[in-house]
């Protein structure tokens, strides 16, 4: 925006835009009625994305309060009618009118497929080590009973701590202890003590 001093030394802002050669041009506020300069750029960018240059800033644009065309008004017993019963108005149905129903069965309504999903619902469901009962939240995870991390289904799941997980692979020999070899007692067999 250009001072009071300006536009008096050079005249009117038109004139100052012409002087310096500028390709811009001067919108009206919609909010205040201001004149504000917008550059080219702008303008092509405005015009690209399809909408119109209104406003000369924030303040302007934002319309809280009695400031919104609709402050204070109200829908019309008729409109909320249209409104509630138009064919395309989006309900979240109950049922086997959902469409979930048909997905995942009615003996749990909606249920994810994602690992941590079903850590989220088993953490406030169960909440504590399906073997030790330990219950502190921040060391309990997910552990596939057939070792299989794509079948997430809930007969599938039990919540461990990480100790119990960890003891339960290294029983089985899987995840990360799949690849060392143990004896009978429980030791690695190449481990090779040396005396300090």
């Amino acid at each position: 925006m250009y001072s009071e001093t300006k536009i008096k030394q050079y005249g009117n802002k038109r004139k100052i835009c012409t002087q310096k050669k500028r390709r811009g041009e001067y919108y009206k506020c919609e909010t205040c009625g201001e004149e504000f300069y917008i550059s080219p750029s702008y303008i092509k960018k405005a015009l690209k994305r399809g909408y119109n240059i209104r406003y000369c800033s924030m303040e302007c644009y934002d319309k809280y309060g009695d400031k919104n065309p609709f402050w204070g008004k109200t829908f019309s017993e008729e409109s909320l009618e249209r409104i509630i019963n138009h064919p395309n108005r989006n309900v979240f149905k109950t049922g086997e009118d959902n469409p979930n129903f048909v997905r995942f069965g009615e003996e749990y309504g909606y249920l994810g497929t994602s690992k941590n999903w079903w850590q989220r619902k088993l953490l406030k469901e169960v909440g504590e080590c399906e073997l030790c009962r330990y219950n502190d939240k921040r060391a309990l995870c997910i552990h596939h009973k057939d070792k299989n991390p794509k079948n997430n289904s809930r007969e599938n799941l039990i919540l461990l701590c990480w100790n119990c997980h960890a003891i339960l692979h290294f029983e089985d020999r899987s995840g990360i202890y799949n690849n060392l070899k143990y004896d009978n007692s429980g030791r690695e067999k190449n481990y090779d003590r040396r005396a300090s």
